[in-house]
């Protein structure tokens, strides 16, 4: 079975997976010029829960590069991360697939 901080970050990987798909815009452009691969994107989910420090780690375009940005710095403010009680900074890096 799976422990509560291991369900918390499948809950938190798979929310956040959804947010971006559904900001993400793939557009006729971009389909056009065969523009497919995987973004790896970096971002800090603060102690207030507010979203920083957004790097694309693996690029495939510009353009998927910028969606993905865009998409990061839309998403709401998370529930911090917590360690011995108190808030922390959390890391994250997400996969973005693009595929025709």
């Amino acid at each position: 079975t799976e422990s509560t901080a291991e369900a918390a970050t499948n809950c938190t990987n798979t929310r956040i997976a959804q947010f971006i798909a559904e900001h993400v815009t793939y557009s006729r452009k971009m389909r056009k010029q065969n523009m497919e691969g995987t973004v790896i994107a970096r971002f800090v989910v603060e102690r207030d829960g507010s979203i920083s420090s957004i790097e694309i780690v693996r690029s495939v375009a510009p353009e998927l590069d910028d969606q993905v940005t865009k998409a990061l710095a839309a998403m709401p403010a998370f529930q911090p991360g917590t360690q011995r009680g108190k808030a922390v900074r959390v890391q994250f890096a997400i996969p973005v697939k693009f595929a025709l």
